[in-house]
C-alpha cells in the first residue's frame, strides 16, 4: 500500500469516527436524563445507544 492510498483510508476512519463521536454527543444532549449508562446493571456493557434503542422498539 503507497502513502496515499494509506493516507485515504486513515482519513475516511477519522472522519467516521469524528461522525460517532458528534452523532454520541448529540444523543446524549437530546436525551438528557434518559441517557443510559452502559455501565449500569443489565445492561450488559452495550453501548448507551444500543441499550435506548432496545428499551424504546417501535413496529
Amino acid at each position: 500500500m503507497n502513502a496515499d492510498d494509506f493516507r485515504d483510508y486513515m482519513l475516511a476512519f477519522l472522519f467516521l469516527r469524528y461522525l460517532s463521536d458528534n452523532y454520541e454527543q448529540a444523543a446524549k444532549k437530546e436525551l438528557g436524563r434518559d441517557y443510559p449508562d452502559p455501565k449500569a446493571i443489565g445492561n450488559g456493557g452495550r453501548s448507551a445507544l444500543s441499550v435506548w434503542y432496545g428499551q424504546n422498539r417501535t413496529m
